[in-house]
């Protein structure tokens, strides 16, 4: 092993309570555990996700074609009577 560097990291209680099982089982130091841990996820095909210029393209067309779709704006109602009328219409509660 080189020259380590000092980590302080957060756990939730059943990572914890997992790491500790896993370094007692292994008989290894939980710090060991962690290094072969990052090292694994580092190393596995499924870490790196290709990217797919296509499928890109197509998710930035959809997204481009939402921002077009945007509905247009209403003036804002100015009165505490028209917002408290709008509000009625919206929920069908009155009747014209």
């Amino acid at each position: 092993m080189g020259r380590m560097v000092r980590k302080q990291l957060y756990l939730e209680p059943r990572h914890d309570a997992r790491l500790k099982t896993l370094a007692r089982m292994s008989g290894r130091t939980e710090a060991d555990v962690v290094r072969e841990a990052v090292e694994r996820y580092g190393t596995e095909p499924a870490a790196v996700v290709p990217a797919d210029p296509r499928a890109w393209q197509e998710a930035l067309k959809f997204m481009r074609s939402l921002a077009r779709r945007r509905r247009p704006r209403r003036p804002a109602a100015t009165s505490r009577k028209e917002i408290y009328e709008e509000g009625m219409d919206r929920r069908g509660s009155r009747t014209r």
